[in-house]
């Protein structure tokens, strides 16, 4: 179903405990300053740089300087009042001010599929790490084979730990199988808010915040922050690297940063995503991964436009290849005015993903109708798709009822945690109101003895395919996002025969090919 809003939204693009995460019609807030009374926090593009008085100035209105970054000549600040954010705006030095926001995610009908792995292919330890198609879970990741990531391992292409490559998503489950090792934890960081819920956010007053959830559901764990409540950001993780004792990564050896933005609800601030992008930049990534992000329109959005060119332009300048999801409301993303752009394909200066994968088929295959068959959920658009890579793919009847579905397989964090929104039972009286919000624990934590995989179904997943490309070909290539770019983009596999010759709206230049890509930038 497409689902498009008026104004910005920002969510994860897949998975979230039991649920795929996507964009939906309820409301968000605006991205001019509003007129609430409620002290807020914004997110400032200065113009040639911040003024010397800047936090002086924020001072003296009642807020804070959080973080001021002259690099990017962004600055975020906390605790203005809607009059005080527009008397900061009208500074000559002030390109634009935005106010912060975030997203509540829903569920959606097709729930990720969790098996459990046999305990005694744990014994295998890290053999399978130089031989990822040992994996338990291998035989059903078509995903790999369909980019011919096994080709690539068996050339020894395995990716180097001196690459890093930072997930900007909910955490890391660093304690997971495939994970071990792999995880820097020295550089995790985490921007989610620890302290209270800004009220302007919805439902703030039965929120808790995931540090108050580590301590309820993992009391004396010492499980960091930065720790995956919703398992979303572990299994996009592994995707780019893992041991490949549970299930296969495009590489096994590639270094991982976990930079938490996203909630165990899979809900970020918008802030705190900038504020993520910027420290893995800063950080010394070479990649980043970015499974998230927002529909919104191009009309009177040339701010937020700006915003978003500065922070990743700072990236790709400081040499980092940025890959972003394209989202997962069948949405035409378009240029034109009344156009929807889609956050951060909005801007050239990243890696734009659409999805692709087959909609029916045993667990094992064969699939059909073909693993690159468009995905029916994906954004398209041949101004902003830059390739396509697998991210599952379900099929629907007349009825419009879902028939048959198809993930890729990945890590369960076993810190998972569902969160549930009752509904008023059917029958109730009238005035019947639903029973408040809750947590639970998901299957893949409710027994820490037994070990997880899950078969997600998103362009979440189909951006991590290609974060782990961009991160083989830093060896060959080194930090030049312009160069890795330009070979992912000319080494693709046109897939005609559901598209057009040539870019098209559904794949930009084609389903990537990772033997392909690595023989332009030197061999495999």
């Amino acid at each position: 179903m497409r689902r498009i809003l008026p104004v910005l939204a920002v969510a994860a693009f897949a998975g979230c405990s039991d649920s795929i995460v996507e964009v939906t019609r309820a409301p968000a807030p605006s991205l001019n300053v509003s007129s609430s009374s409620e002290r807020s926090k914004y997110v400032v593009l200065f113009r040639g740089g911040a003024p010397s008085d800047f936090e002086a100035s924020v001072a003296a209105r009642g807020g804070t300087v959080e973080l001021m970054h002259h690099g990017s000549g962004i600055a975020i600040v906390d605790g203005l009042s809607a009059e005080g954010a527009r008397e900061i705006q009208a500074n000559v030095s002030v390109e634009s001010i935005i106010q912060d926001f975030e997203y509540q995610g829903v569920s959606h009908p097709v729930e990720p599929a969790v098996e459990a792995a046999d305990a005694a292919m744990l014994d295998a330890g890290m053999q399978s790490q130089a031989n990822p198609a040992t994996a338990f879970f291998y035989p059903r990741q078509w995903h790999h084979r369909a980019i011919g990531a096994n080709v690539a391992w068996a050339a020894g292409r395995l990716g180097s730990p001196s690459v890093d490559v930072a997930i900007l998503d909910s955490g890391i489950d660093h304690l997971y199988p495939d994970l071990v090792g792999l995880v820097d934890q020295g550089r995790a960081r985490s921007f989610v808010p620890v302290g209270p819920i800004p009220p302007q956010f919805p439902d703030s007053a039965r929120l808790l915040t995931d540090n108050q959830l580590l301590e309820i559901w993992y009391p004396g764990s010492g499980r960091p922050i930065w720790s995956d409540l919703n398992g979303h950001g572990s299994h996009v993780g592994s995707t780019v690297s893992s041991l490949a004792i549970v299930s296969a990564g495009v590489t096994s050896r590639v270094t991982l940063i976990p930079v938490k933005v996203l909630n165990a609800r899979g809900s970020g601030s918008f802030s705190g995503i900038l504020n993520g992008i910027l420290y893995a930049t800063d950080a010394g990534a070479e990649v980043i991964n970015m499974s998230l992000g927002a529909l919104y329109p191009r009309d009177g959005n040339r701010g937020f436009n700006r915003l978003l060119d500065e922070v990743t332009k700072y990236a790709r300048t400081n040499g980092v290849t940025i890959v972003v999801a394209a989202g997962n409301d069948a949405a035409r993303l378009h240029p034109t005015n009344g156009g929807l752009y889609g956050a951060f394909c909005s801007t050239k200066n990243v890696i734009c993903v659409s999805a692709t994968g087959p909609n029916a088929g045993p667990v094992n295959g064969p699939w059909t109708p073909s693993v690159d068959f468009p995905a029916i959920y994906s954004n398209y658009g041949i101004q902003f798709i830059d390739v396509a890579a697998p991210g599952g793919n379900w099929a629907v009847n007349a009825q419009g009822q879902i028939v048959s579905a198809v993930g890729v397989w990945a890590a369960c964090s076993k810190t998972t945690l569902q969160y549930v929104v009752p509904t008023v039972p059917p029958g109730s009286p009238p005035g019947t109101l639903p029973a408040p919000p809750f947590y639970r624990k998901q299957t893949c934590s409710l027994n820490p003895n037994s070990t997880f995989a899950s078969g997600f179904i998103g362009t979440s997943m189909a951006s991590p395919h290609v974060a782990g490309l961009a991160a083989l070909l830093v060896e060959n290539v080194g930090r030049s996002p312009e160069v890795i770019k330009s070979i992912l983009v000319e080494n693709s596999d046109d897939i005609a025969v559901f598209g057009k010759p040539g870019k098209d709206d559904l794949y930009g230049n084609g389903r990537i090919n990772v033997v392909r890509a690595l023989t332009a930038a030197g061999g495999l």
